[in-house]
């Protein structure tokens, strides 16, 4: 599995290549433009979406299972284990790496040992495990609809003007917008990936994929270097 994914890395960094030399510079940028704004909004308007599903969709339910838990009178330790059971659906890829203080269950437990409205303390010492999950899908899903979107819009709207280059200038020029092109696209097929194995039910199938990523030698890099900065996006969010 490690060799196919590294197979699979060097056919895609050949087909951005050539089509970025056969296409020429000015198909090849706007290529690009489409690729960077599908990047973009996704990452100015995911943390908000997210936020705005969590307050609406999210919090309630929460609560409500929270208030369940609160409700069923057992002893203080049960409670906050089975509290900390929410979370569960989490995957340790957020709990483990991208919460800047894990909640433990200490924290459950000083909450239920105070006064106040405790379910929506604890709904707030889960939210950003919460908040991350969903700021993550939702950069997924925007990426994939806004890149669709534009490639629309150039195809059909847009009618850029002829101006003549040199051949092998534009093709040199094309070559290089292929290249920048593959590493904007690593990033999204990144945040897409994470997401849809997120979603998905954890497989056996899935458990190979995580294996051949580990001993993949080229994919490896390029994969752990998009998911630090994957990782940085997320905890400023």
């Amino acid at each position: 599995m490690g060799l196919f994914l590294d197979f699979v890395v060097v056919v895609a960094v050949g087909t951005f290549l050539w089509k970025g030399l056969k296409n020429g510079f000015f198909k090849s940028i706007i290529d690009l433009i489409i690729m960077i704004l599908s990047v973009t909004v996704p990452y100015l308007f995911a943390p908000v979406a997210a936020e705005y599903y969590y307050n609406n969709f999210v919090l309630s339910d929460l609560l409500n299972k929270i208030n369940n838990v609160l409700n069923q009178n057992g002893n203080i330790v049960s409670s906050a284990k089975n509290i900390l059971n929410l979370l569960d659906k989490i995957p340790s890829f957020f709990k483990n790496s991208f919460i800047l203080s894990e909640v433990n269950i200490n924290d459950i437990l000083k909450v239920l040992n105070s006064s106040g409205d405790k379910a929506l303390i604890i709904a707030d010492l889960l939210k950003p495990s919460i908040i991350k999950t969903l700021t993550l899908i939702t950069f997924a899903i925007l990426t994939t609809l806004t890149f669709i979107v534009l490639k629309l819009m150039f195809k059909y709207t847009l009618k850029l003007p002829k101006i003549p280059l040199f051949g092998i200038i534009d093709s040199i020029l094309g070559l290089c917008m292929g290249a920048l092109k593959f590493v904007v696209f690593m990033f999204i097929f990144t945040v897409v990936f994470k997401s849809a194995f997120f979603i998905i039910p954890e497989t056996t199938f899935s458990q190979t994929i995580n294996s051949g990523i580990s001993d993949s030698k080229i994919f490896k890099v390029l994969y752990n270097l998009n998911l630090d900065a994957l990782k940085d996006y997320l905890k400023l969010h």
